[in-house]
């Protein structure tokens, strides 16, 4: 996202992304939801979705190579990780290394 943002990336692959990470919201809603952790969790998930969906609106509107202002996006993807810290240690050792090897992943 952040270097589709900056009018660097591919807002395409971005944007499928995005569309990736809201359905696999929509599936495990239903799990999650009945968990105060882990609904807390659903809650900051949801709450990136909202941002990220507001900075895909700006880059749809903005000429092609343009830079959109990313502000709140950082707050929203720390809020998450912070949420995500409770339920991460009920893993195994190795599910939250992987886990955390796919975060990394994925800011890359």
């Amino acid at each position: 996202m952040a270097a589709a943002t900056n009018g660097a990336g591919d807002r395409h692959a971005a944007s499928d992304g995005f569309r990736m990470y809201m359905m696999m919201l929509l599936i495990d809603a239903p799990v999650l939801i009945e968990d105060p952790v882990a609904r807390h969790f659903l809650e900051r998930a949801q709450y990136l979705g909202v941002v990220m969906a507001s900075k895909f609106t700006r880059l749809d509107r903005a000429p092609q190579g343009a830079a959109v202002p990313t502000d709140g996006l950082t707050d929203a993807v720390q809020q998450l990780q912070s949420a995500a810290a409770p339920p991460l240690h009920l893993l195994s050792p190795a599910t939250r290394d992987f886990a955390q090897g796919l975060v990394g992943t994925a800011e890359e």
